[in-house]
């Protein structure tokens, strides 16, 4: 009795794992830098990249700076990220339009010392939750601190540009846990730190 209670408990450990894992959304990310015809953009589109959905509009200096996350082509604000200056580690605080709550709602995001890779943390609602990228590796995640095993969504980044240090993410969303423009403002964090340090490695 004991071995087929186990078996019951591992499959049913299996199916949640696979239903987690369910991708509800795609989205592709641009993060195209300014030439001498454009203009710096982080872009969200959808799947194909035939629609733009959502582009970051960014005011002030490299730190302190504020960033819209304004809807195409509506072109109505649904969140908003501001960048804390700090000398060693990422921090900014976030507003997001929650579509669940019909309320703007307040958020951090702050990243966490790691010797190899990168981790941040995000405050939002009362929960905490991990974002994590391990060194070498072109994915980065978020899951649920308390429940690792609980993954929300996963950034692959997916190109890079060998002359202008453009980029591009695959963006899967698992679950409805948080708003997508939380997913999107913390990429934006991390996209942000991890491009200063390819472009200083950049002849």
């Amino acid at each position: 009795m004991p071995k087929d209670l186990n078996r019951i408990l591992f499959l049913l450990s299996f199916i949640i794992t696979i239903e987690c894992r369910r991708n509800l959304r795609d989205y592709i990310v641009s993060h195209q830098y300014s030439s001498g015809l454009t203009q710096e953009e982080f872009s969200v589109y959808d799947p194909v990249e035939n629609s733009l959905l959502c582009r970051f509009e960014t005011m002030g200096y490299t730190y302190n700076r504020y960033s819209n996350l304004v809807s195409y082509p509506s072109l109505q604000p649904i969140g908003l990220i501001r960048d804390i200056w700090s000398p060693f580690l990422y921090q900014g605080y976030f507003n997001v339009l929650d579509d669940r709550l019909n309320q703007w709602m307040n958020g951090y995001v702050y990243q966490r010392y790691r010797p190899q890779g990168f981790r941040f943390a995000i405050e939002y609602g009362g929960h905490s939750y991990i974002m994590e990228n391990r060194i070498g590796s072109s994915i980065t995640e978020i899951r649920d601190e308390k429940k690792p095993n609980y993954l929300l969504t996963r950034f692959h980044q997916t190109y890079i540009d060998p002359i202008t240090g453009s980029l591009k993410y695959n963006v899967k969303v698992f679950t409805d846990d948080l708003p997508d423009p939380i997913y999107m403002m913390a990429l934006y964090a991390y996209d942000s730190i991890t491009s200063k340090r390819k472009n200083k490695l950049r002849p």
